[in-house]
């Protein structure tokens, strides 16, 4: 099943797709956006631009964008995802029931940075994850700073960061990753043309 509805943006719904299958039945609302939050910051970072079509404002829990809700709702219409409240934790939690094909929708670089993210965040609990790391991040933190609670993030501040800190271009490092995998090198004039 393709990830397709009119007026929703097809790489938001990859990406919480994305989540959802790679983290289980154990990822509730806050968690799920604030994990999103994150692959869009490092995106941006190393990339300079987002994955998802979210604009996020500080909110009580940290960045959040309503729209978040229209994107579970169209998962949830087309049969990919079920979203189901549970008492016992007061609490939402979701279940992937599409295909996996889903992610195809995100280039190499965001798969990557979707990949670290879930792999360094998913199975962190939310408290420590809102505390340690969300609240943390310089857009949250200069929002708080400001007392701008339900203004725009300035997210587009952290664009190219990491990229021009190290001088390389993620698409670079992972054509290398995958010739070193393959035992190949990547001639230093391609990597120094990157740079």
């Amino acid at each position: 099943m393709k990830l397709v509805s009119e007026g929703m943006d097809l790489k938001t719904k990859a990406l919480l797709g994305y989540f959802v299958r790679s983290l289980g039945g154990n990822l509730g609302r806050t968690k799920l956006i604030k994990l999103a939050y994150l692959t869009d910051l490092f995106a941006r970072m190393t990339l300079g631009k987002p994955v998802t079509s979210y604009r996020y404002a500080l909110y009580e829990n940290g960045p959040f964008d309503p729209s978040f809700y229209g994107t579970v709702s169209a998962l949830e219409a087309e049969g990919s995802l079920k979203e189901s409240f549970h008492k016992e934790i007061n609490g939402y939690r979701y279940e992937w029931t599409g295909t996996a094909n889903e992610a195809d929708e995100l280039s190499r670089e965001e798969k990557f940075i979707a990949g670290r993210v879930s792999e360094e965040y998913g199975h962190v609990p939310l408290e420590v994850l809102l505390d340690e790391v969300v609240y943390r991040s310089e857009p949250a933190r200069k929002a708080k700073d400001a007392g701008a609670v339900g203004l725009p993030l300035d997210m587009e501040s952290c664009n190219n960061r990491i990229k021009h800190q190290l001088g390389c271009d993620l698409g670079v490092f992972l054509d290398s990753k995958e010739a070193s995998k393959r035992g190949e090198r990547i001639a230093l004039d391609d990597v120094m043309r990157s740079l």
